[in-house]
Order: structure tokens, then C-alpha cells, then sequence
């Protein structure tokens, strides 16, 4: 029988909204993964690393230095910690754009804030996560889905590629960031890194949000999942395609270690770890090369990493990808706050969504005792 400490841990991972279960996991207090920082760490060391001073221009302001703090003590080993201001000005806006996507600027735990955002009719809002909009139905989808975000990545790059050309002063942009305490803060970022921690997420995503077959080793996509759809009653594989799946999202030591999924799980980051390198050696390339326009450098890199097979249909199994089918199916998304409205598939989880709401309850009671017996730390 759980332990009542063991069935709180329980509730606040139920309560973990999608935005931290859509994508490769970001590092947040309800997760171990940091996917994301993880994969963007590997790009900086490669590419990243061997920027001078010169190159990246400090803004006259401190806070971000407290933001970064808090990011290094998170996500970045002690072998590999900046040496410079300029070097962790340049971490500190990397590691924040990759996360942006599935936070802007909002706390980890403003689900109606996620909900929203996950349900917007603007396809290029789930482009940057390589997953399907609503409208994105049947095969074809799936070619909208890759040429979405191949198009979000190149205008993205573009954006740090132009922002690099201009003065040292205009080089820096203000990001919204949530810090506990003080809800949502501003901070500045060096414009060129935080697009491309942008451009990498929908890269990273496209690994997790997408059935790839082992025998094309990775590089080519048969089917791109679900998570708009898969959080609705209403989703039909037919139409919108497999569902979003958790366990496709992790990174961590249990997931690698299974013995049913876990070498595939292995592939799969290793993957998005190289292609994540090659993407910014191409974004690098056009910058050195002066150029505006990233689209003949990294348009190669989307060749190698971000294509359709075609003719994969739910039929064959997306190409006879029983292995990858059973990875994503073997735990995949569904409904997270349930109403008395949903179909009889739901209905057993239905009491569950009254507890939900109670522990949520408590749970923001306890945050706010909290704050009072701790200390504000300063920005």
C-alpha cells in the first residue's frame, strides 16, 4: 500500500500540466528529464563554446546573471560551467530560448495558460513543437506538419542570424521568464542564442513527437503524432493520427534501461543530439559567412533529419513500424482534466478529476504558506 507521502508525489505528477508532457521534457520541479538542456548542452560544446568575448555583447543589466544561477545550478555539470560572463550570457540565453516554446514565460504549474496555448487554431503554435495542428488530419498532415517546421526553423534562424548584423545594444531582446516568488519577470537575453534554443526545440521535438523507424536510423520520419487532438474526447486515429506519447518525451535512466523500449529511446536521443549539432554548425556557418538568410546552410541538415517517407499510413503500420508503434502506444496521451461530458472511455477516470481539483486546491495552499516561512531572495 502507497505511503501517504508517496501518494502526494503521485498527485503533483497528475498534476503536471502538458506543456511539460508535450515535448522532450524541460528541467522543472516535476521532472528529472531536461531533455531540451540536455540536447542543447551537446550543441553548445560543439559549436558554441569557442565564441570570444568580442563576439557576444553583455547588456548593462545584472538580473539575468540571477536567472542563470539558478539555470547552472539546474542543468549545467560543474566539467562544462562557463568560465566567462560573456560565455554564461550566451548559456543563459541558449537555455532559455530552448525552453521558451513550452513556457513562455508562464509558471510550469498555470495549466488554464498551457490549456490555451495548446488549443490555439494557429497551426505555426504547434509547428514549433513538430506536432500536428487541429487541422492537420489524415496523411496528409503529416507533410503539413514537417513543412511547418521546417519553416519555423529557418524563420527563426533567420531572426538570430539578422539580430547578429546589428549593433551591440540592439543584439539583446527581453524574454518573459517565471520565477517563484515574483511571478512572471523580464529578463534580457542575447537575441542570436535564445532564437536558436528556439529552433532547436522544434528540431528536438520533431525526435519525440514523431514515429521514426530504427532501420532508416532515425533520420526519416513515418508519422507525426498527436497531442492537440489526444488531450480531447473527440480524437480519432484515423483522422488526427496516433497520440502523443509520454514515455517518447523521456530521457532519463529508467526510460533508457527498459528492456522493451529502452535501446529505441537510446537511438532516438543520440539522434537528436547530432542533428541538434549539425543545426547550429549550420546556423555558425551562415553567420560566419555573413548572410541573412540560414535557408542554404541548414535546408541540407532538415534534408537529413526532418523527411517524409512516403506512403506510411495507419494501414502498414507507418511503414511495418510495429517496434516504434509499441514504444509510442505504451504510454499515450489521453484526456488530463476530465469533464462529465466525455465519452464512456473516460468515464472510469471520471471521479478522479474531483480529486485532481481538491489536491490542486491544496497543493496552491501550501505554496502560499510556503512563501511565507521562506526567505525572498532578490533579483
Amino acid at each position: 500500500m502507497l505511503k501517504q507521502w508517496q501518494l502526494w508525489v503521485l498527485t503533483m505528477l497528475a498534476l503536471a500540466p502538458p506543456a511539460l508532457v508535450r515535448a522532450y521534457t524541460i528541467k522543472t520541479g516535476f521532472t528529472e528529464g531536461a531533455c531540451h538542456e540536455r540536447l542543447s548542452l551537446a550543441a553548445y560544446l560543439d559549436t558554441l563554446r569557442d565564441l570570444s568575448a568580442q563576439d557576444i555583447p553583455l547588456p548593462n543589466t545584472t538580473r539575468w546573471q540571477n536567472i542563470y544561477q539558478e539555470l547552472e545550478a539546474q542543468v549545467v555539470p560543474a566539467p562544462i560551467t562557463p568560465q566567462t560572463q560573456e560565455q554564461r550570457y550566451l548559456l543563459h540565453s541558449l537555455l532559455l530560448g530552448v525552453r521558451y516554446p513550452d513556457l513562455q514565460g508562464h509558471s510550469i504549474t498555470n495549466i488554464s495558460q498551457q490549456r490555451l496555448l495548446q488549443q490555439n487554431p494557429n497551426p505555426d503554435l504547434h509547428y514549433q513543437h513538430a506536432l500536428r495542428a487541429l487541422q492537420d488530419d489524415g496523411p496528409e498532415g503529416d507533410q503539413a506538419v514537417i513543412n511547418g517546421t521546417r519553416r519555423h526553423i529557418i524563420q527563426t534562424l533567420n531572426r538570430a542570424l539578422e539580430s547578429w548584423q546589428k549593433t551591440a545594444a540592439e543584439q539583446h531582446m527581453q524574454t518573459q521568464v517565471y520565477v517563484e516568488f515574483y511571478g512572471q519577470v523580464s529578463v534580457s537575453v542575447w537575441q542570436p542564442a535564445f532564437e536558436l534554443g528556439v529552433a532547436l526545440h522544434a528540431l528536438q521535438d520533431s525526435f519525440s513527437h514523431s514515429i521514426r523507424p530504427a532501420r532508416f536510423e532515425q533520420q526519416r520520419i513515418a508519422h507525426v503524432l498527436n497531442f492537440a487532438d489526444a488531450i480531447s474526447k473527440n480524437h480519432d486515429p484515423e483522422r488526427d493520427g496516433e497520440r502523443h506519447s509520454y514515455v517518447m518525451d523521456s530521457c532519463d535512466a529508467e526510460t533508457f534501461n527498459r528492456s522493451d523500449y529502452g535501446q529505441l529511446a537510446r537511438d532516438l536521443f543520440a539522434a537528436s543530439t547530432q542533428a541538434s549539432m549539425e543545426l547550429s554548425q549550420a546556423w555558425r556557418q551562415s553567420q560566419q559567412q555573413g548572410t541573412s538568410d540560414a535557408s542554404a546552410a541548414v535546408t541540407p541538415v532538415l534534408d537529413a533529419w526532418i523527411t517524409l517517407i512516403p506512403n506510411c499510413t495507419r494501414a502498414n503500420r507507418y511503414c511495418d513500424s510495429e517496434a516504434e508503434i509499441a514504444f509510442a502506444e505504451a504510454d499515450a496521451t489521453d484526456p488530463i482534466l476530465l469533464d462529465c461530458a466525455l465519452d464512456a472511455p473516460y468515464q472510469r477516470q471520471k471521479r478522479g478529476h474531483d480529486y485532481t481539483l481538491i489536491a490542486l486546491g491544496l497543493w496552491m495552499l501550501w505554496q502560499r504558506l510556503r512563501v511565507r516561512c521562506r526567505k525572498t531572495p532578490s533579483l
